[in-house]
C-alpha cells in the first residue's frame, strides 16, 4: 500500500508539472519545452504502474486495461513527436479505447446507475457536437481525416457505453471524461484555437485515465 501511495503521489506532482507547462501563454512557437515532454509519457508512465500495482477485483480488466494505457503511452509519443503523426496517435489511442471495451465487458459487472447516467449524458452530447460542430470543419479543413476520426468517434462512444459494465462508479466517468478531453483536443485542431485548450485537454486526458485505473478497484 505505501507503494501504491508513493506512486500515486508522485505521479500527481508529474501531472501538476504536466499542466503547468501548458498554461496559456507558455509557448512561444519556438516548440514544445523540454519539461512538458518528459512529464506528459511520465503521467501515463506512472498510471501504467499503479494499475499494475492496484489489488484488482478483476485480473482479466486489469490486463486489458494496462494494454490500454500502454497504447495511450505510445498515442502521446505520437502526437508529441511530429504533427504528421496525427494518423499514428489516433490509431494508438483507437485501439487503446477498444482495449478498454474488452476489459469492461469481461469484468461483465453494472456500474452504479448515477454514474451510467452521467456518462450516456455527456456521450451523448459529445456526439451532437462533434456531428454539428466538428465534421463539419474536418470536411473542409482536411477531409482525407474524416473516415478515421469517423472511426475514432464510434470507437469511443462504444468504449463509453461498455463502461457501464465496468462495475465501479469510475469507469462510466472514466470513459465521459476521456470523451470530453478528445472532443476538446479536436476542437483545438480542427475548429479553433483557445488559450486554455491545451491544458483542459490534459487535465481532462489524465483525470480519464486515473478514473479508469480506478475503476480497477
Amino acid at each position: 500500500m505505501g507503494v501504491l501511495w508513493a506512486l500515486a503521489i508522485l505521479t500527481t506532482l508529474v501531472a501538476l508539472a504536466n499542466w503547468s507547462t501548458r498554461r496559456p501563454g507558455r509557448r512561444d512557437g519556438l516548440g514544445r519545452p523540454w519539461a512538458e515532454w518528459l512529464t506528459k509519457p511520465a503521467v501515463t508512465a506512472g498510471l501504467i504502474a499503479i494499475a499494475a500495482s492496484i489489488d484488482a477485483l478483476d485480473a482479466t480488466q486489469r490486463v486489458w486495461c494496462l494494454v490500454g494505457l500502454s497504447l495511450c503511452l505510445c498515442g502521446d509519443v505520437a502526437l508529441m513527436w511530429r504533427p504528421e503523426l496525427f494518423r499514428t496517435g489516433l490509431v494508438s489511442f483507437l485501439l487503446g479505447h477498444l482495449a478498454f471495451v474488452v476489459g469492461f465487458v469481461s469484468r461483465g459487472e453494472l456500474a452504479p446507475s448515477w454514474a451510467i447516467a452521467v456518462g450516456v449524458v455527456v456521450i451523448v452530447g459529445c456526439l451532437g457536437i462533434a456531428a454539428w460542430h466538428l465534421m463539419p470543419s474536418i470536411r473542409r479543413t482536411a477531409p482525407e481525416l474524416v473516415l478515421p476520426v469517423s472511426a475514432y468517434v464510434l470507437v469511443i462512444a462504444t468504449m463509453v457505453g461498455a463502461s457501464s459494465w465496468g462495475g465501479h462508479w469510475a469507469a462510466p466517468l472514466g470513459a465521459a471524461t476521456f470523451a470530453i478531453s478528445d472532443l476538446t483536443l479536436a476542437d483545438d485542431k480542427f475548429v479553433t484555437h483557445r488559450r486554455w485548450s491545451s491544458m483542459a485537454v490534459m487535465i481532462t486526458y489524465h483525470g480519464a485515465l486515473a478514473l479508469l485505473v480506478a475503476s480497477l478497484a
